[in-house]
């Protein structure tokens, strides 16, 4: 379905980032991902690798233009196009609005934000050269649709990059690149965690009452797979989504049925 197709997949080292990019290789895909911090993205890389797989990890911090530049053009040196960009790199910070310092809030919305705007620019580009039509998938959030408390620059970025979805899918369309945009609820991983160990602490609670609390608005009973991310992400990927456009689509267990979901 997506055999030899190059994608790249941002923050390739996260917990959702590693579920995409082995989800793309499994469907024989070309996959370049790219992180900060060479290290993060090791496991990944021999993951894709020991299951035969081409895979090729560039340092890269998405919030800078020369960076980004730069990475797309080790992307063509090596496979010659890019069909596939995955903008999932992004950080988040918890604080009252009244007690955020700016470099905080900066820093969320360059990474978050500006780096999906670059990276969609530079590889949007190199698609509508290439003639051949394309997909762009922006990794928001259920906090781009819900305020989330005492997370104002991550809400803030996350609304954005839907809003910046809608734009341009409008824009690239014509040349036949489809853009939508994925919006994770609570899904296991690192980000979870730290807001489960947030919660026991803040309550006083052991961290298996914590975890439980925290499952306990998710109607479907329990945290998201990251699996179940990187699915959603190749069936947009694949023909199967043609009429798929500007969408930004909720994959979290039903927590926004329910009023007052935080």
């Amino acid at each position: 379905m997506l055999r030899d197709k190059v994608a790249l997949v941002t923050g390739g080292g996260g917990d959702i980032g590693r579920a995409i990019a082995e989800a793309l290789a499994r469907e024989s895909c070309q996959v370049a991902i790219c992180g900060r911090s060479p290290g993060t993205l090791l496991k990944t890389v021999r993951t894709i690798k020991n299951n035969g797989g081409s895979v090729l990890a560039i340092k890269a911090d998405v919030s800078e233009r020369e960076d980004v530049k730069e990475m797309i053009k080790k992307i063509l040196k090596e496979w010659g196009r890019i069909d596939i960009l995955v903008n999932n790199a992004g950080t988040i910070s918890f604080s009252p609005v009244i007690d955020l310092p700016e470099h905080e809030w900066n820093q969320v919305i360059n990474v978050n934000l500006t780096g999906t705007f670059l990276c969609s620019k530079y590889a949007a580009r190199e698609m509508i050269k290439q003639g051949k039509g394309g997909v762009i998938i922006n990794i928001s959030s259920r906090g781009g649709k819900v305020g989330l408390k005492e997370a104002a620059p991550y809400s803030a970025s996350k609304f954005g990059i839907i809003g910046f979805t809608q734009s341009l899918a409008l824009e690239l369309i014509p040349n036949r690149i489809r853009v939508n945009a994925i919006c994770p609820g609570r899904i296991e991983g690192k980000m979870a965690q730290a807001d489960i160990v947030a919660t026991a602490k803040a309550e006083d609670l052991p961290k298996l009452a914590a975890e439980k609390k925290y499952a306990e608005p998710i109607p479907i009973g329990r945290l998201g797979l990251t699996s179940e991310v990187a699915n959603l992400v190749i069936f947009l990927c694949s023909e199967k989504a043609s009429y798929i456009v500007g969408e930004s689509i909720n994959i979290t267990g039903g927590i926004d049925l329910v009023r007052g979901g935080q």
